[in-house]
Order: C-alpha cells, then sequence, then structure tokens
C-alpha cells in the first residue's frame, strides 16, 4: 500500500512539471509574437511634391519662306508646259540674283489638266491649264521683301504668292534657354512651397516636358537693306515681328 501511494505521487510530480514547461514555452512564444508585431513597417512610400515650370524666351526671325505658282492655260498642254517652265526659270533666276541658293529651293508641285467651258447645259474643253509650284527660302531676312517683289516680276501676271512665312534659324538655342528657365522655375517653386510647410526639397524624381509651343509674333518694322542695282521699288515691306518659345515641364519631387 505504502508503494501504490509513491508510485502516485511520483507520477504526479512528473506531470506537474510537464505542465510547467508548457506553460513556460506558450508564454515565451506568446511575447515574441507580441514584440514582432509591434515593428514598424520600413518600406514606407516616400513622400513627394509635385510643381510646373514655364520658361518663355523671344527671338528676332532671320528667314522667310514663301510659296510661288506659275500658272498658264494653253491650246495645247505641251505650249502650257512650256510656258509655266519658261516663267519658272525666270523666277528663280530673278532670285539666284538676290543669293537664293538652289538648295533653299524646292520643287513642291506640278498639275496639269483639262480647261472646259460650259454652253448648253455640257462641258468642252477648250485648252489645258499647268500649274508649277515651288517653296522658297530667303536666309537673308532683309532681302524678303525684295524676293518676293522681284519673284512676282519675273513671274507677270501667271504667278501666285502665297504661305509666306517668318522663322528663326537657330531654334535649338532658343530652346535650350526655355527648359533651363522653365526647370528654374519649377524648383523656385518647390522650395517656397517646402518652406512655408516646414520641409526641405530633396532630389527631382521625374521630369515631363508637356508643352513646347510657338505664341503669336508680335510685329516690329524691319528695316530694309541697300537693294541691288535695278530692283528699286520691288521690295515688299515686311514686319518680321518676335517670335517666343514657350516650355512647360511637370517635376515631381522627393521630400526630405
Amino acid at each position: 500500500m505504502g508503494r501504490k501511494a509513491s508510485g502516485i505521487a511520483t507520477v504526479a510530480g512528473s506531470l506537474v512539471a510537464a505542465l510547467a514547461v508548457v506553460t513556460a514555452y506558450a508564454l515565451g512564444t506568446t511575447g515574441r509574437s507580441t514584440a514582432s508585431a509591434s515593428t514598424p513597417p520600413t518600406d514606407a512610400p516616400e513622400r513627394t511634391m509635385t510643381t510646373s515650370g514655364q520658361g518663355t524666351v523671344t527671338g528676332i526671325p532671320d528667314e522667310l519662306s514663301f510659296s510661288v505658282a506659275v500658272t498658264q492655260t494653253q491650246a495645247d498642254v505641251s505650249t502650257a508646259l512650256a510656258g509655266t517652265s519658261a516663267r519658272m526659270r525666270a523666277v528663280l533666276h530673278s532670285l539666284a540674283g538676290l543669293g537664293v541658293r538652289p538648295k533653299d529651293v524646292q520643287t513642291t508641285g506640278l498639275h496639269v489638266g483639262p480647261h472646259y467651258s460650259y454652253s448648253g447645259g455640257s462641258a468642252h474643253i477648250t485648252g489645258y491649264t499647268v500649274t508649277q509650284r515651288a517653296r522658297v527660302t530667303v536666309r537673308d531676312i532683309g532681302r524678303g521683301g525684295k524676293a518676293v517683289g522681284v519673284a512676282t516680276r519675273a513671274g507677270g501676271n501667271d504667278v501666285r504668292i502665297s504661305s509666306v512665312s517668318l522663322d528663326i534659324s537657330d531654334r535649338d538655342a532658343l530652346l535650350e534657354q526655355a527648359r533651363k528657365a522653365a526647370v528654374r522655375d519649377a524648383m523656385v517653386k518647390a522650395r517656397q512651397y517646402a518652406a512655408v510647410s516646414g520641409q526641405q526639397v530633396g532630389r527631382m524624381m521625374s521630369l515631363v516636358e508637356v508643352r513646347t509651343a510657338a505664341p503669336r509674333p508680335r510685329a516690329i518694322f524691319n528695316r530694309a537693306a541697300a537693294q541691288p542695282a535695278g530692283l528699286e521699288g520691288l521690295s515688299v515691306p515686311l514686319r518680321v515681328g518676335r517670335q517666343g518659345l514657350d516650355v512647360r515641364v511637370k517635376v515631381v519631387w522627393s521630400l526630405d
């Protein structure tokens, strides 16, 4: 009887010890899980700010371009083609006398078609119309007005002048200045907003050019250069004005 009681006591003690070990392990595991859950994440998104910038620069046009067309209607195609070719050669020769280089003249069209007259409700071919077109670029803006004048005289009533435009030969240099000014404008705005909100501007994260445009030119008078001999009075007055290039950018900055 004594040995049986002793055995029961021994088993009970073993169970108590095992229960204590399991309880201690459970408590330790719970403590570690709680500590791990309370650790803040390290991949929080970076704070950013977006500003826009604008840069505008102006320049004076130094080139003039225009389209010239010579048209004749004759009884047959061969005569009309020969007549327009002779007129166009005269126009190009007069422009060469002003210093317009062959590489600055480009043929842009040739049209040959019948010419009709209408009577009694029906159409009748009475001849053929031929039109030759070319695009001319005058690199010296001071001779632009004279170029239009001499081309008109050389072509006579067969010539038509259209699409006169002014341009700046070195637009890339103006664009570079406008882009720099646009980025500086965006940077100034970012620093102002950061200072007001008690923050500091960090690195530039992205930059996008959202628009490049040329505002409407403002007319100014262009003094004509000396006219070549025999061409007095043929200069068409020009107002070249000023052309502006406008660049807009959008920049994303990080905040420190």
